[in-house]
């Protein structure tokens, strides 16, 4: 709403009387986006009537600077950035794009999004994206009707699941019906199919005009143009106001003493403004507001600041008159608060666009692959989609259950279905759960029938965990792991039985112990110095030789046959002498055929180099560490 009123205090828009003439208001608002297509509208007069779609905001930001760089682009040079409409609720557009924003008026049909998952002895169509404008409540309603009154046929139960984190109707299905037929029906007689009628019909000055897409955005653009125009000339007679002011103080100044003398010799206010403009040549301007000074600021002290504010003010006022006189630096102006919306404001696409309807949409019944980056936000891939070389924390295989556990003890049972499909970025875990106000994601993994989970304290407490547990529990999840006052989970490690376990501690402290040595009551697992903590807790497979040690300013890898089994409980041994190289910040076990990431912070920014494991030098548990990087080591990831 900001963004529609700004700079309207700037005699950017003509005010004119409202209906009955008792107030003014402005003929329009000084947008600073396209609100028409960015937020869409929809309203009916005598005959007419108006309906536009919302638009993702970045897209047509861009489309806006496209056509200011760019005059002569077409609406196919447009349509490769608006994709299409992008309703807040998701789904699926199908409809000729070219033709509905070409002619400003079309048809287009909104499919809710689905997904299959695998009951216990049925099919599960879960919907989690439903049309634009579409009643929750009416779709399961009409569902479970449809159902009972066996319209559509092979449905066992209707249940809306649907929670703060997202939509989520269930619609359970007999294992012998195939689902494909059953979900066409369901698209077709439950409102989770709906067609929107485009209509591009503005006010254009006082007659309606039938629009389209370019002429709503070049609209946006002419109208961009005559309020910084405006706004400029607002500013630019201010400043000069402003200059006018300061040239007056600057000559009192240097004449200070005859002006005090005048001031208290004046009978009055008036005669003493007049004398001053007489004598002096000061305008009237100027005399008032040495009038109306204090006479404190009016000093040689105060003239070094007065001067600077000249100097500050006459830039401005040049700097105005340039876009006032250069059609380019207008186009310049324009672009750059385009593109601060664009950066403030702008999200990712939530709806998707077509050429076919969804109908035969694959099953997310099979594998995916989970991604879980450094700050655990979670993508999944297509298992046979090629991923982007991307730096992780981990990477696995699941079809729909995730764990995930908390520095508070907890652990969850999240949902990939949860997830509102792949973004750049991904989906934060801590949305996929129901965590508490002082709660933090440690892991992110599996949920795997065969494997354990080594749980880690702060304080150097551990446990395992069967992760099979995880599917008796729930998104508001469960208490695991009891701590003591002012300790916390600090990390925690899928593995598998005989796998060898590793505690590391931020001092440099190494113990290793067999899986076997873990169990699951609550027990030391190694001995901290007084001003140590734990940091990690690693799994080591059988192929993985090496393992990188990094702190804030060195790197290091050691060979795993350097590294001791001990018994639980113990100090360990030294990884990293700390009181030469400084706290360790992530330790990674790996094969020298493994890339990782290290993540480093320069000069206030946070970047990325990406190294071979046979590239980082192997050195002695003693050793510091070399410094491969120009920062602040922050962490390490693998590279998938």
């Amino acid at each position: 709403a900001e963004e529609l009123l700004k700079d309207i205090q700037e005699n950017t828009v003509e005010f004119v009387p409202n209906y009955d003439e008792s107030l003014t208001e402005p003929k329009f608002l000084p947008a600073r986006f396209p609100n028409i297509l960015v937020n869409g509208t929809s309203g009916i007069a005598v005959g007419m009537s108006t309906s536009i779609p919302p638009h993702n905001l970045k897209e047509v930001c861009d489309a806006v600077l496209l056509l200011i760089d760019n005059p002569s682009a077409t609406l196919d040079d447009v349509l490769k950035i608006i994709k299409g409409p992008d309703f807040p609720t998701g789904g699926i557009v199908v409809g000729d794009l070219k033709e509905v924003y070409g002619e400003g008026k079309g048809q287009l049909l909104i499919y809710a999004r689905y997904k299959i998952e695998r009951g216990q002895k049925s099919k599960v169509i879960v919907f989690y994206e439903i049309p634009y404008q579409q009643n929750k409540a009416k779709i399961v309603e009409k569902i479970a009707k449809l159902a009972s009154e066996k319209v559509i046929d092979g449905i066992i139960r209707v249940a809306d699941e649907s929670d703060r984190t997202g939509i989520r109707i269930v619609v359970e299905v007999k294992p012998e019906f195939e689902v494909d037929p059953i979900v066409a029906q369901l698209y077709e007689k439950a409102g989770l199919k709906d067609s929107f009628l485009v209509n591009m019909l503005v006010i254009q000055g006082i007659q309606p005009i039938q629009a389209n897409l370019m002429t709503l955005l070049q609209s946006f653009i002419q109208m961009r143009k005559e309020v910084v125009l405006k706004r400029t000339k607002f500013r630019l007679e201010k400043a000069q106001h402003q200059l006018h002011v300061l040239e007056g103080y600057l000559k009192a100044i240097s004449i200070l003493d005859d002006i005090i003398k005048i001031i208290r010799e004046s009978e009055s206010e008036k005669i003493a403004k007049e004398t001053l403009m007489k004598k002096f040549g000061f305008s009237e301007i100027q005399a008032q507001a040495i009038l109306d000074m204090r006479l404190g600021r009016l000093t040689k002290l105060e003239r070094e600041t007065i001067t600077k504010q000249y100097e500050e003010t006459k830039k401005l006022a040049e700097k105005l008159k340039l876009i006032l006189e250069d059609e380019n630096e207008l186009k310049k102006v324009i672009k750059e608060e385009v593109e601060e919306i664009k950066q403030k404001y702008g999200d990712q696409r939530r709806t998707e666009i077509r050429t076919e309807p969804p109908i035969k949409e694959e099953f997310i019944s099979e594998e995916l692959k989970v991604v879980v980056t450094h700050d655990f936000f979670v993508n999944v891939f297509a298992k046979t989609e090629k991923v982007r070389r991307l730096p992780v924390r981990s990477s696995f295989f699941a079809s729909e259950d995730l764990t995930v556990v908390s520095n508070l003890g907890k652990v969850y049972r999240a949902k990939i279905s949860k997830m509102k499909g792949w973004s750049e970025k991904g989906t934060p875990a801590k949305a996929l759960v129901r965590l508490s106000k002082d709660e933090e994601v440690i892991y992110v993994g599996p949920a795997d029938e065969e494997k354990f989970l080594i749980l880690l304290s702060k304080k150097g407490f551990a446990k395992k965990f069967r992760l099979k547990e995880v599917y008796d529990m729930t998104a508001r999840g469960d208490v695991v792991f009891e701590l003591s006052d002012g300790d916390e989970l600090k990390d925690a490690v899928e593995c598998s039985e005989g796998d060898k376990i590793f505690f590391i501690t931020e001092k440099g402290m190494i113990l290793g112990v067999e899986e076997s040595d873990i169990t699951a009551r609550i027990s030391k697992a190694i001995e901290l110095s007084p001003d140590d903590s734990t940091l990690c807790v690693l799994a080591k497979s059988k192929d993985d030789n090496l393992i990188v040690v990094a702190t804030e300013q060195f790197i290091k890898a050691v060979k795993s046959s350097e590294l001791k089994i001990q018994n639980k409980g113990g100090v360990g041994i030294i990884l990293v002498p700390v009181d030469k190289a400084g706290k360790v910040k992530d330790a990674i076990f790996i094969n020298q055929e493994c890339e990782i990431c290290i993540t480093y912070e320069k000069d206030g920014k946070i970047a990325s180099k990406y190294i071979k494991g046979d590239k980082i030098p192997v050195l002695s548990r003693q050793a510091m560490g070399k410094s491969i990087v120009e920062g602040k080591i922050m962490g390490l990831g693998r590279v998938i």
